[in-house]
């Protein structure tokens, strides 16, 4: 059973070309805040820019625990018992792909500049691929 949710930061919640949140992902937030998931933001930056990032768009609080490293793979190996794990990425070839790896269940939003990469020949599929988080949403309902 799904208690445990890792979401990849840039282009998976927020538009960095735009600013702003992706539609619906604030909705998704909400919903995962309010079923009691334990939600690790993981992304890849400047940590003190992405948290005023969060505090700006008012969104920090969704979050259990916020990861922010040049190597955000290792945030990934940070868990017990994978299978209660959801990754939730934009990209097939890094989160998807780590996820795989470990043992989690995959959804990658196919949604934006990555749209195009696909998973790997060798990697297994994402366990879910949308291109929306109204998707999500409907999809992390039936946990």
């Amino acid at each position: 059973m799904i208690k445990n949710i890792i979401i990849d930061f840039k282009r998976t919640i927020y538009d960095p070309d735009n600013n702003t949140l992706l539609e619906n992902a604030l909705d998704g937030l909400k919903f995962l805040k309010e079923k009691e998931f334990y939600v690790r933001l993981v992304g890849k930056g400047v940590e003190s820019e992405i948290i005023s990032i969060l505090q700006r768009l008012d969104i920090k609080s969704f979050f259990d625990e916020i990861c922010i490293s040049d190597d955000k793979e290792k945030f990934f190996n940070k868990v017990d018992n994978p299978s209660s794990w959801l990754v939730i990425g934009d990209r097939a070839q890094k989160e998807i792909l780590f996820g795989g790896q470990l043992g989690m269940n995959t959804l990658w939003l196919k949604n934006g500049k990555f749209s195009n990469e696909e998973p790997l020949p060798s990697q297994k599929p994402p366990d879910h691929v949308v291109s929306a988080w109204s998707e999500i949403i409907e999809i992390i309902k039936k946990f």
